[in-house]
């Protein structure tokens, strides 16, 4: 993917804070899989929104990454993500390949001499079946 081209793709918002329940671990990246179904089975009712991702480290190792998977709840929430300004691109296909959303973020972010405050998010927009689409969210600094 080239930065050029997804520019235009890349948007700057507010996401409004968001009452949630899920698990918190450090496990490999190729078990999100199950920490996706361990929260989705903490929920009483079906859940508010898609479900998120949010990674803790500051440095990624595929083989131990801090990670909280989430889902937006209506009632019965354990926690509140707070309010957060961000920037945020959507990646269509396959997470083998989303480390060049992440690159293309990171170049918006240098590019406008921005900086990141906090913790990256993946919303995960697409279900069982569909094609992945998925939001990477880079808070920033406000």
């Amino acid at each position: 993917m080239q930065v050029s081209s997804v520019i235009s793709a890349i948007v700057e918002k507010d996401v409004p804070a968001i009452d949630v329940i899920g698990v918190r671990a450090r496990v490999p990246v190729d078990e999100i899989g199950r920490l996706v179904q361990e929260a989705a089975s903490r929920l009483c009712g079906a859940p508010a929104g898609r479900p998120l991702a949010i990674y803790y480290d500051t440095v990624f190792d595929p083989r131990s990454v801090d990670v909280e998977v989430v889902y937006p709840v209506a009632a019965g929430a354990d926690q509140t993500l707070l309010p957060v300004h961000v920037v945020s691109l959507i990646h269509h296909g396959p997470y083998a390949s989303i480390h060049e959303t992440y690159a293309a973020l990171y170049a918006w972010v240098g590019e406008y001499g921005r900086r990141q405050f906090g913790p990256v998010r993946e919303v995960y927009l697409s279900g069982p079946g569909e094609s992945p689409a998925t939001e990477v969210q880079v808070p920033l600094m406000p």
